[in-house]
């Protein structure tokens, strides 16, 4: 198991990857096809940035230590991203590409289509499924949590009805006594009462937030 910053870390870097990878092929091929000199010079520079991104990304993925332990189980998914960055990086970017032909070009982004984005999405479907587990194991601790809080909640409000009930009582007692005893009783009384209502009213609000948050998580 990996980490949840981890797996975040891999998938981002996997997403930023697999976009590169595509329009480099994308561009080469705009630029091989490309006659008028300026154009040529704006396509050849945006494929080197494409270029230069896509071999930093491609280092970045091939040394995460879940890309690594995961490529193990997927046979030359590995060799594949590092395949085609080497492939990229072997472009000759001088004289805005000269020698790329639309042929090589097509080659590049046939490869990319078809080989490089399966290994991409091979390694973002796993870590995004492993991901899916921590939010599962996530959503059912909340769960059990809440469950636990709500038989606390049924605990206190039992005591909150027998205080009621008890300040019922002693306030009929205080009426019955009369004077200043009785007054005094009858204070006492009525400040447990509110503080049994004050209780329910608290449970009530915690409640929500609760079903709130669980709402949230959904």
């Amino acid at each position: 198991m990996h980490s949840e910053e981890e797996l975040e870390t891999a998938i981002k870097a996997l997403r930023r990857g697999r976009g590169l990878a595509l329009n480099a092929g994308a561009i080469g091929i705009t630029l091989a096809t490309a006659t008028d000199p300026a154009e040529r010079a704006e396509m050849a520079a945006y494929l080197q940035s494409f270029v230069e991104r896509f071999c930093i990304v491609a280092k970045e993925i091939t040394s995460l230590p879940p890309v690594r332990t995961l490529g193990r189980e997927y046979p030359g998914t590995l060799e594949e991203i590092s395949g085609f960055a080497k492939e990229m990086e072997g472009l000759d970017a001088s004289d805005h590409y000269a020698t790329l032909t639309r042929d090589r070009a097509t080659t590049a982004t046939t490869r990319a289509r078809e080989r490089t984005l399966p290994a991409f999405h091979a390694f973002i479907r796993a870590f995004e499924a492993e991901r899916a587990g921590y939010e599962a194991k996530r959503a059912k601790q909340m769960k059990d949590h809440a469950a636990q809080l709500e038989k606390m909640f049924g605990e206190v409000e039992d005591i909150g009805r027998m205080i009621h009930l008890i300040s019922l009582n002693a306030s009929v007692e205080a009426a019955r006594a009369g004077g200043e005893s009785g007054r005094s009783f009858k204070v006492i009384a009525d400040e447990i009462r509110g503080l049994a209502a004050k209780s329910a009213q608290l449970i009530d609000t915690t409640r929500s937030a609760i079903k709130d948050e669980e709402a949230r998580h959904g």
